[in-house]
C-alpha cells in the first residue's frame, strides 16, 4: 500500500492510542490509591480493567491492517498523570477535594483518549476498514461509558459531601 500522509498519521495516532491505554494502568493505579472514597477506588480499578481490554482491543486492530509495528510514545498523557498527581502530593486538600483531584485528573485522559479516537473512527471508517472502526467504536463507547460513570461519583456523592464539610 502506497503511503499517504494522512495514512501514515492514522497509523502513529493509532499506535498512540494503543501505547495510551497499555500504559496508562500503573499511573492509574497511583492516583486510584490516593482517592479516599471507596467508590472511587472501585471506580479507578474498574477503568484499569476496562484500558487493558481497550489496549487488546487496539492491539487486534492493528494486527488486522497488516501494517508494520511502529514504535510510538504518547507525550500528552503522561503530562496529565504527573499533573494529577503533583496535585495530590499538594497534601492540604481535605478528602472529597482530593477525590475531586483524582477525578479530574482521569476524565482529563479520558476526554484526550475520546477525542483522538474519534478522529481515528472518521479516518477509519472513510478508509473502508469496518473491524478497526468496529474497534475504535468499541473503545469510544468504554470511555464515554468510564466518564460518565466518574461523574455519578462527583454529582452523587463528591462534591455533595464536600459541601458540607466546614471551611
Amino acid at each position: 500500500m502506497k503511503e499517504l500522509p494522512l495514512h501514515q498519521f492514522f497509523l502513529e495516532n493509532l499506535y498512540n492510542m494503543k501505547w495510551v491505554e497499555s500504559h496508562v494502568a500503573e499511573a492509574l493505579a497511583a492516583m486510584g490509591s490516593m482517592a479516599l472514597s471507596e467508590r472511587l477506588h472501585a471506580a479507578v480499578h474498574e477503568c484499569i480493567e476496562k484500558s487493558l481490554e481497550r489496549a487488546s482491543r487496539l492491539g487486534e486492530a492493528i494486527a488486522l491492517l497488516r501494517e508494520t509495528p511502529l514504535e510510538i510514545k504518547c507525550m500528552a498523557v503522561p503530562v496529565m498523570i504527573n499533573e494529577t498527581l503533583a496535585n495530590l502530593s499538594h497534601g492540604s486538600y481535605p478528602a472529597q477535594i482530593r477525590d475531586l483531584v483524582v477525578i479530574m485528573g482521569l476524565q482529563r485522559i479520558t476526554a484526550y483518549q475520546i477525542a483522538s479516537t474519534t478522529i481515528l473512527l472518521a479516518y477509519s471508517r472513510s478508509m473502508g476498514h469496518p473491524l478497526t472502526s468496529q474497534a475504535l467504536t468499541e473503545n469510544i463507547d468504554g470511555e464515554t461509558a468510564s466518564a460518565e460513570a466518574l461523574m455519578d461519583i462527583v454529582v452523587h456523592s463528591t462534591i455533595p459531601l464536600a459541601l458540607k464539610e466546614p471551611a
